[in-house]
């Protein structure tokens, strides 16, 4: 996983072929307020799925043939795009 700036490069487990292209990588950017009206605040695996076509430079065709490892890899890197700052209860001076 490479992060630059405002988007994340995944490169996949296992490269995906639809219509005679494969992926390999899929870029992210990072979301803002609009990406995030129907997201959950107790978002299931479907809900950063719907998200990561979003977000994603991938096919949501290429997105919905993950394998189950590169499923959970970008659930991470969503994820990590939604937390930011110290857990609640602990002061960032400490």
């Amino acid at each position: 996983m490479t992060e630059i700036r405002n988007e994340t490069i995944l490169t996949l487990d296992e490269p995906i072929t639809f219509a005679d292209e494969t992926t390999t990588q899929i870029k992210f950017r990072k979301p803002v307020a609009k990406d995030l009206r129907k997201f959950s605040l107790s978002p299931s695996v479907g809900d950063f799925l719907d998200l990561a076509k979003t977000l994603g430079d991938a096919l949501p065709q290429v997105i919905d043939q993950l394998s189950f490892s590169d499923t959970w890899s970008v659930v991470g890197v969503l994820a990590n795009f939604t937390v930011s700052g110290p857990p609640t209860g602990v002061r960032s001076s400490e």
